[in-house]
Order: structure tokens, then sequence, then C-alpha cells
């Protein structure tokens, strides 16, 4: 298997985990943080599209990129994030400039989607964020145990 291409393994469907180490390299940097939860597989927990709550914290997903930058609010994360049309991330934290989450315009995570935006995996935000607009892309791994 050759490191810089993407692939789904056939674990993704198959391997039972109760953590997951999600990892992003930017830039040559990588970054991990392990993220406790309990699933008969991947695919079993993102398939559905449910919207399945997390709590490692706005910080905890800021790390995982260098100078990532996210809107003040919302800070909605977890699996099968879906904000309308605005954004969808299939594991990651979106945040927005109002105090809800119905048009955000930011966010981190793997498998992101949005109108205008070229990355599925790393950071972008706009529309007045933290620490100024970021369209970062990142190289993603998920590592199950």
């Amino acid at each position: 298997i050759d490191d810089s291409e993407e692939a789904k393994l056939q674990s993704y469907w198959t391997f039972p985990f109760r953590e997951l180490r999600l990892s992003m390299i930017v830039s040559g940097v990588t970054k991990h943080v392990v993220l406790p939860y309990t699933s008969s597989s991947l695919y079993d927990l993102i398939a559905d599209n449910t919207y399945r709550p997390t709590t490692l914290g706005r910080s905890t997903w800021r790390s995982l990129v260098v100078w990532s930058s996210l809107q003040r609010y919302c800070n909605k994360e977890g699996f099968n994030i879906n904000a309308h049309k605005f954004a969808r991330v299939r594991i990651g934290l979106v945040a927005n400039e109002q105090n809800d989450c119905s048009t955000p315009d930011s966010m981190i995570g793997f498998g992101m989607a949005r109108h205008g935006m070229s990355n599925s995996c790393g950071n972008y935000a706009t529309h007045r964020p933290v620490y100024g607009y970021a369209d970062i892309t990142a190289f993603g791994y998920i590592m199950a145990r």
C-alpha cells in the first residue's frame, strides 16, 4: 500500500473498535488525536448519515492543523455533521460566526464538503474566523483500535 494514496481497506467495513486515532499531515507535519468511540466498524458508524456527537472539544480539533482557524460559535462536533447546504463533515467540527449552527462557514475534519471549497480533509474557515481565513488541505489517516 502506498502511504500517499487514498484508500479504504477491508477493515473499514469489518473492524470493530473502541477508539480512533485521527491523524492529519500538513506541510510534512503530522498531528494526532485519539477519539474514544465504540462501533462495530467505521462504515456502520457513518454510512447511515446519522449525526453522532463527540466531546473532544474545539482546541483538540484545532490541534490537528497548525495555524488552523474557526469561527467563534456553534462548535458542533462528531460524525456526520450536516448543516443544510452550508457544510458537511464526516468526522470533525463545524463552527459559525452567528450563535447558532444553521449556516457554518468553517470546519476541521475528514470528509468535508461545502460549496466553493476545494479540500476534503483539513481546515476551512471564512466569514470572520477567529484566526483569519483558512483553506488548509491535509492528508488524513484514520486508524482504529
